[in-house]
């Protein structure tokens, strides 16, 4: 059954986003990854997003970015002037450690992207201790089930770069969609480019289809948000 959700459509949500960035706070940096942009050789290509472009030419050159190592499943970083979000991820594959940290693999030369793969994630255990109340909203919100749910965090002078969260039409029209948690919004908007127009996203809680071109400009001041993936979103 083909399930379609809107592109973009507020949620009356009620939680408190303070105690959550208490808490998000009171987590060590060393859990943190760099959720930044892939590039192959460095390149930037705007036309890749129609030409949306957050912040100018120059900044985006200078984004730090992610590109193939050395084997076929390793990622080298590459550090530049700014490092976009830092991450991470909530929600996990239990059988598959390398899920805390990284979004995809090969196995056996065919490429998984695990959130299109493996449909039923589950909280981390060894979060749960520093995000008690975080845990509660989370699971708290009007899915059947979670996949993958993470903290993604922008501290001046960054900016996160037009991008799009790929994913397979089989998860996108499957039952799956997100929703997005606003804890601070360090002072902008998220934007997403739709039939040709450019949308300010501002609400503390809605649904997105971040299959659409979509960043964040330069924020004020750390900007924090939960991304959350989920099964049987109810409207």
């Amino acid at each position: 059954m083909t399930i379609k959700y809107p592109v973009y459509t507020p949620i009356n949500f009620d939680f408190d986003h303070e105690r959550i960035e208490t808490e998000i706070d009171k987590i060590p940096d060393s859990f943190f990854g760099h959720s930044s942009t892939w590039r192959v050789d460095g390149e930037y290509k705007p036309e890749t997003y129609d030409n949306f472009q957050i912040e100018t030419y120059e900044d985006n050159l200078n984004v730090s970015y992610i590109t193939r190592g050395d084997t076929i499943n390793d990622y080298v970083y590459v550090e530049k002037k700014y490092t976009a979000w830092k991450s991470l991820s909530l929600t996990h594959i239990p059988q598959i450690e390398r899920s805390k940290t990284h979004n995809s693999e090969y196995i056996d030369g065919k490429f998984i992207r695990y959130r299109c793969e493996y449909p039923k994630w589950e909280n981390r255990d060894d979060l749960k201790t520093y995000l008690p109340y975080t845990f509660y909203v989370i699971n708290s919100l009007p899915f059947e089930f979670l996949n993958l749910a993470r903290i993604c965090v922008l501290e001046p002078p960054n900016f996160g770069p037009v991008h799009t969260d790929e994913q397979s039409e089989n998860f996108r029209l499957g039952g799956f969609t997100t929703i997005n948690l606003t804890i601070n919004d360090g002072g902008v908007p998220l934007l997403m480019k739709y039939n040709n127009e450019i949308i300010e996203l501002r609400n503390k809680c809605y649904q997105l289809d971040n299959s659409f071109p979509h960043g964040v400009p330069k924020v004020e001041s750390k900007r924090i948000t939960i991304t959350v993936d989920g099964y049987g979103l109810i409207l």
